[in-house]
């Protein structure tokens, strides 16, 4: 009797654990895609204000 509330508990723990697991293991792959997001995101970003720097370097010139 109390070996099979001790095995029951072991699966209960074991399953518990399986069950973080594979929380954690979502999360993480939930971090790395908004990192690499993150990152386009931010090379789009940069990329933008390339384009408006020349554009209004451009502009200055036109006018000298």
């Amino acid at each position: 009797s109390s070996i099979a509330v001790r095995d029951s508990q072991l699966v209960v723990c074991d399953i518990a654990y399986q069950d973080m697991k594979s929380l954690v293991q979502e999360q993480a792959a939930r971090e790395r895609q908004l990192t690499e997001n993150l990152n386009i995101a931010l090379k789009q970003q940069k990329k933008k204000r390339m384009i408006l720097l020349i554009k209004s370097k451009e502009r200055k010139n036109q006018h000298l």
